[in-house]
């Protein structure tokens, strides 16, 4: 299996359109954040699945043992520091610190917020007591996938082992989303069940291109094709997505997914001239610090906005705060990596079942 730069440049886009997504605000900006987020969903699903299928056609079997202990390794020590450092500073700052996050002044984040984001349920229990660790719902979902998605996949026997687990858990998402959607329930955007399509497409993508070489080779005689019309594509629902009727909000979610995987594709296998330029190195370094990026964003986003309240910017005051919020974001998200992660990362290569030439990069792809 080959490290794909690409894949790490399109981490980098997508940390940055949440960046700026959560520090311009306002209704695009926030379908901007939304589509970034599941970007990253679909690219996990690929990733995820795509090892676990060579895993499993290299030596008969996929070894959850040591794929669980690869995830812990990669997920747990940032996602743990995270928790701690927002503990920490809403214990010294109080109000000072939780006022940008609107919220909360009552004493629930110290009971309820940080035991259900400790325990990687706070998708589920949080959304009424916002906190410092709200941006961290992602990450809830993306764990529960790990922990329900690779058994159902262990212990199929078919040929095609990812395609009945798949195709059951976007039945369920639908099922969900019809159900709350119908009820005018905003909370599912946050619910695992219902906002799974892009993990599971992206699962069903890396199905077919490692089952079937001949899509793959489509791909890539097809590279600027498929990049432009995946952003295409893209660009237009982020332009429509949205609206008042629950059949539109339960819609819009599959579009995103299906969007976000066809970006992913052409990410993974095209030759694109965007496929090329993500591959660029710097470009492909930094998309290494955005799991870091992710889960400090907000610290930096609220840093940004407490320095241009000070500063007479007027009319450029929110692209200001945009690139500010960047910078500072990537700043802490340099000295968590280098600090918290890379030591894990070390260690999580010995658990890495790959073969013993494969290049160090792709041991941290995952």
């Amino acid at each position: 299996m080959r490290h794909v730069p690409a894949l790490d440049g399109l981490r980098l886009v997508c940390c940055v359109a949440v960046i700026a997504g959560h520090a311009a605000w306002g209704p695009f900006a926030g379908r901007v954040a939304s589509f970034g987020v599941d970007v990253f969903f679909a690219l996990s699903g690929y990733l995820i699945t795509a090892l676990l299928l060579r895993e499993r056609a290299r030596t008969g079997a996929a070894d959850l043992r040591a794929f669980y202990m690869r995830r812990a390794l990669r997920i747990l020590p940032a996602y743990y520091a995270s928790i701690a450092a927002a503990f920490l500073l809403t214990w010294m700052l109080g109000d000072a610190f939780t006022t940008p996050f609107r919220g909360p002044s009552d004493g629930r984040f110290f009971t309820t917020t940080l035991a259900s984001y400790a325990f990687m349920v706070g998708n589920w229990t949080d959304a009424a007591v916002p906190s410092p660790l709200g941006v961290m719902w992602s990450v809830c979902i993306e764990e529960q996938f790990y922990v329900l998605f690779p058994p159902t996949f262990a212990l199929a026997t078919r040929r095609l082992p990812v395609v009945v687990p798949a195709i059951a858990g976007l039945a369920i998402a639908w099922a969900c989303r019809t159900y709350f959607a119908s009820r005018g329930d905003t909370e599912l955007y946050r619910n695992t069940f219902a906002h799974s399509d892009g993990l599971l497409l992206g699962a069903l993508l890396a199905q077919a291109t490692e089952s079937q070489s001949r899509i793959r080779a489509w791909i890539e005689r097809n590279a600027r094709g498929v990049e432009l019309g995946a952003i295409a594509a893209s660009a237009l629902l982020l332009i429509l997505r949205g609206g008042a009727s629950p059949f539109a909000y339960w819609a819009s979610f599959f579009a995103s997914a299906i969007c976000a995987t066809a970006i992913v594709a052409a990410m993974a296998f095209g030759r694109g001239p965007i496929a090329r330029a993500l591959a660029w190195r710097p470009i492909a370094w930094a998309g290494t610090l955005t799991y870091a990026g992710y889960l400090v964003h907000m610290y930096g986003v609220t840093a940004a906005f407490g320095i241009t309240r000070r500063l007479p910017l007027g009319a450029i005051e929110v692209p200001a705060r945009v690139v500010a919020s960047i910078a500072l974001t990537f700043a802490l998200a340099y000295v968590a990596h280098v600090a918290v992660e890379r030591p894990f990362l070390r260690r999580k290569a010995k658990h890495a079942s790959l073969p013993p030439h494969a290049p160090a990069a792709l041991r941290c792809t995952e």
